[in-house]
């Protein structure tokens, strides 16, 4: 969404005078219609981490027509209207930009906005911008120039990554926790056999306690996520949980994981058009930060793996941390699908690919996925593809 590069003048209102504060003091959509709140970092539809996070929702049903009612979209906070973004297909909605200062601005995607508003036009805090649109989440990114950029300080990445910041960090504190209690993960894929409480599809015992308030919070959603499990199974690991130390602290997310001259990070291929697009990332799980995960934007060649993301073990033979990976090295990592997890994000399933990686230098790489995963070490071929930053 926030890729292509466009005139500073649509993300940042030089008109403005320097000084202001943000502070969101009220939820972009009703809390009664907030189901789920995405971390910053999500992989998966973008190639590299997001520098945004995503807000889910659930229309409410008319009890006298059972239609859905639209969840209505509010400005978190005051400011002026400085672009909006009307989106073609598949969305056909808008994202609309708001000014704060000449150095802060937030914006929201993925709305259908009120027609009464047009650019240069003040918003209030709670009033209304529109309603949300079927079929996406609601996007929320912040940008703040206060402090300079972050450190995605390359000028391959469209400027507004390089000044993205934590919009959690904008919320007061009883707002914030009320976001962090809907961040919940993806409930883990079952294999609905013989599951017992240290079925590998569940958890992993070694990590017991890492995740407990993520786990507990998905309790308490309004879908019962344990109604495809045997009977008295939702119990036993429920009580498994809650005896656990409730030492996890709900993350915002990261999406700053680049390490000079190191293969941590994001790695992007050059376009025929001249310009340079998301490529390789090499970074962590959103929920789950410790657990290492690979995506990519282009199949390696026919008959190889699909693009996507990929997970990563990390008691597999030979691993090496991407942070420890530096110019010279060659390394390779076994691949597993990410939509086959449990609850601390450690896959289960057999590998699906293996990745060969060569750090040619700082700035350079080379990568290719292979789909066997008996042979360690395969020689690269004429489908490997060179990364830059």
């Amino acid at each position: 969404m926030y890729t292509s590069p466009d005139p500073m003048d649509q993300w940042f209102d030089p008109s403005l005078a320097e000084e202001g504060m943000l502070e969101f003091t009220t939820l972009p959509i009703p809390e009664s219609s907030l189901v789920k709140v995405y971390p910053l970092g999500l992989m998966g539809s973008h190639t590299f981490p997001t520098d945004h996070i995503y807000l889910e929702y659930a229309h409410t049903k008319d009890p006298q027509t059972g239609l859905g009612e639209d969840v209505p979209v509010y400005a978190p906070a005051a400011g002026r209207i400085l672009y909006i973004e009307y989106a073609g297909p598949p969305y056909n909605d808008n994202s609309v930009h708001i000014s704060i200062s000449r150095d802060i601005t937030y914006v929201l995607g993925h709305l259908i906005m009120d027609p009464g508003l047009a650019v240069g036009h003040v918003v209030e805090a709670g009033d209304s911008l529109g309603i949300c649109v079927n079929g996406s989440n609601l996007d929320l990114l912040v940008l703040d120039k206060r402090n300079g950029k972050n450190s995605c300080d390359n000028d391959k990445y469209p400027f507004t990554t390089s000044y993205a910041c934590n919009p959690f960090s904008y919320f007061p504190s009883d707002l914030r926790e009320m976001l962090y209690s809907r961040i919940i993960p993806h409930v883990p894929a079952k294999d609905l056999g013989d599951l017992t409480m240290d079925h590998p599809s569940e958890h992993d015992s070694s990590l017991d306690g890492e995740h407990v308030l993520t786990y507990l919070a998905s309790m308490e959603t309004e879908i019962d996520i344990y109604d495809r499990l045997p009977d008295g199974r939702s119990e036993a690991f429920a009580s498994h949980y809650k005896g656990l130390d409730e030492a996890f602290k709900a993350v915002d997310g990261n999406f700053e994981h680049d390490i000079p001259a190191r293969l941590q990070g994001n790695w992007f291929s050059s376009g025929d058009d001249g310009l340079w697009h998301e490529g390789i990332a090499f970074a962590y799980d959103a929920w789950f930060t410790a657990q290492a995960r690979v995506s990519y934007a282009e199949a390696f060649g026919p008959g190889t793996l699909f693009n996507g993301r990929y997970a990563i073990r990390l008691d597999q033979p030979g691993y090496v941390p991407f942070d420890e990976v530096n110019a010279g090295d060659t390394t390779t990592y076994t691949l597993y699908s990410s939509d086959k997890i449990n609850w601390h994000g450690v896959p289960y399933e057999q590998p699906t690919g293996l990745l060969k990686v060569e750090m040619m230098g700082d700035t350079t790489i080379k990568v290719e996925v292979f789909t066997d995963t008996t042979v360690l070490n395969p020689d690269f071929t004429p489908s490997a593809r060179i990364y830059y930053r």
